[in-house]
């Protein structure tokens, strides 16, 4: 058998992994798979490289993803041919929406061999449609360049780095390998390691350039009652910087959870936090009257604030995003400001706001007033409890990961302070629940910081293949806790739950998984919390390697109860 081509492939592949090492790569994950062969043995051959094996390809794309959440910096997926390539969709999807990088290097059959019944061979020509920034098929190229001459390669290279890092954005490698796949001996392969000269030549990356603070500063000297409002921004975006640079301005914010600017590293006066509960009253949506509004970031969780976003749609508003898409379905911003997430923010310019006295003042009169408002008390264990418990358990130096569907909202409704976390995650760009667990996982992982996990039974149960992560070979810590109130009671928020014949099996969906069982099946520990008491000693205690679950069994109707005596707390007054 002729092995000239798997040299080949096994030498363009190692040129690739290295050029991608010396822009900055460090993290590489890995489904097993036939036709990436050439791929794999090239990764194992970088000691620069932390390779994961993960079985299942969309979990190892959602924990690509919480890697680049937690650092900014993208990974490396690496996959076989056929719907092994799909499964990365709902992940590239999530990553495209909310601004995070993502290289996808995929193998394909020949390309005379598609559009054929040839044994895993689908279309992977563009698969991802445009939630990818750059997309390149390889066709023959493995094989045109001739041995040692990668100068097409490198123009590849550098032009989907560049699109990965300055848009932050999943870029797409789709790569043609011909049979054989690998050369015939590992003694082989050696030698063809010692004959090959990697360049030392670094690629060209340039930055983007961005002064959103001196387009800002201009805009300020115009307006007395400005007023921020962040909705989800990742940790390492631009976006995150702009907010506290208007913070420390002196002007005052409505802040999520998610927007990183409730967490510990950054704590401010200006900050609101009860805003979930306080503005589901008409009145108080009037009380907050500001002459613009600056908004940060995706569109907010929380229905209360698309109301109060609503009720001021005639107030001048400036809308700053770092996604492909303006997060403004409805043109209620009057200028839109795209800062892209690995921006330069060259304007070395500090904000200045002479703030009017009364507007500040009066800001922080209703903060104080909303957080008086506290949980609800039951006899039994709520979905709140579990959220309230988790801003007790102060401590830094952790990751908080949150899923969506109400864990996202409980988080805003019932921490009622600083959350005690270094960052928060949310997927939010698509808003799914899947994919969680292991985003979580990604996060500690490339970080090297325990993560927390809240997360609802129906979304672990999604996510319940990265249990295997437990198996990965990689130090990292996640603790899930679950709120299991056995279904999907999110639903009982919509006008469907009224169907009574048909809201509890086709929405509700009720669950009876024995998530003990499930973990133990892959020796994950796991915990039955029944109280607040016990759920905070639990979290007090030093994050164990490995994946912890957490199974707080909740009840839903209390739940449910409890959360409506806060969304009703002013609207009597």
């Amino acid at each position: 058998m002729d092995h000239e081509s798997a040299h080949q492939s096994f030498l363009w592949s190692r040129h690739l992994l290295h050029r991608l090492i010396q822009a900055g790569i460090t993290q590489c994950i890995i489904s097993p798979g036939s036709r990436s062969t050439p791929l794999v043995l090239a990764a194992a051959t970088f000691q620069q490289l932390s390779k994961t094996i993960i079985l299942d390809e969309r979990s190892a794309a959602f924990t690509a993803l919480g890697m680049a959440k937690a650092t900014g910096k993208p990974a490396v997926l690496i996959c076989t041919s056929g719907t092994a390539v799909a499964n990365y969709l709902p992940a590239v999807v999530e990553a495209r929406q909310s601004a995070v990088p993502m290289i996808l290097l995929t193998a394909d059959r020949p390309p005379e061999a598609r559009k054929t019944q040839h044994h895993q061979t689908i279309n992977q020509v563009r698969i991802f449609g445009d939630y990818v920034s750059h997309f390149k098929d390889s066709g023959d190229l493995p094989y045109t360049d001739h041995p040692g001459d990668y100068a097409a390669t490198d123009d590849i290279t550098q032009k989907m780095i560049s699109g990965c890092l300055n848009d932050s954005a999943p870029v797409h490698f789709n790569i043609s390998f011909k049979k054989p796949l690998e050369p015939e001996s590992e003694a082989q392969i050696e030698n063809l390691i010692s004959s090959q000269k990697l360049t030392s030549d670094p690629l060209h990356i340039p930055v983007k350039k961005s002064e959103p603070l001196k387009w800002l500063q201009k805009i300020l000297n115009k307006y007395d009652r400005p007023l921020i409002i962040s909705g989800p921004v990742n940790h390492f975006s631009s976006l995150f910087e702009v907010s506290r640079q208007l913070i420390d301005a002196g002007i005052p914010c409505i802040a999520e959870s998610s927007s990183q600017l409730r967490c510990f590293e950054f704590s401010s006066d200006l900050i609101f936090k009860k805003a979930d509960s306080f503005f589901r009253s008409p009145q108080n949506r009037k009380r907050v009257n500001p002459d613009l509004i600056i908004r940060i970031g995706t569109p907010p969780v929380s229905k209360s604030l698309e109301l109060f976003l609503k009720d001021h749609e005639n107030t001048e508003q400036v809308c700053f995003y770092d996604g492909f898409i303006p997060p403004d379905s409805e043109s209620s911003s009057r200028k839109l400001f795209h800062i892209p997430a690995n921006s330069d923010l060259s304007d070395d310019i500090t904000l200045e706001f002479k703030a009017v006295s009364k507007w500040i003042e009066g800001f922080s009169k209703l903060s104080v007033e909303s957080e008086k408002t506290g949980i609800l008390k039951k006899p039994s264990f709520t979905d709140g409890d579990v959220a309230d418990t988790i801003w007790k358990s102060a401590k830094n130096g952790r990751i908080l990961t949150i899923s969506n569907s109400f864990s996202v909202r409980d988080i805003d409704l019932f921490a009622i302070d600083t959350l005690p976390y270094d960052q928060a995650i949310v997927n939010r760009g698509a808003s799914g629940i899947d994919g969680v667990i292991s985003t979580g996982a990604g996060a500690s992982m490339a970080s090297g910081k325990p993560c927390d996990l809240l997360i609802g039974d129906l979304a672990f149960l999604h996510d319940s293949n990265a249990l295997q992560l437990q198996h990965s070979g990689q130090d990292f810590s996640l603790r899930i806790i679950v709120a299991n109130n056995s279904g999907g009671t999110i639903f009982r928020m919509l006008p469907v739950s009224r169907h009574e014949n048909v809201y509890t099996k086709y929405f509700e969906t009720p669950q009876s998984v024995d998530i003990r069982k499930l973990c133990e099946a892959n020796s994950v520990s796991h915990k039955r919390i029944t109280s607040s008491k016990t759920l905070l000693e639990e979290l007090n205690k030093k994050s164990e390697f490995g994946i912890t679950v957490l199974e707080c069994i909740t009840s839903s109707d209390d739940s449910m109860a409890q959360r409506k005596v806060l969304w009703e707390a002013f609207s009597r007054k």
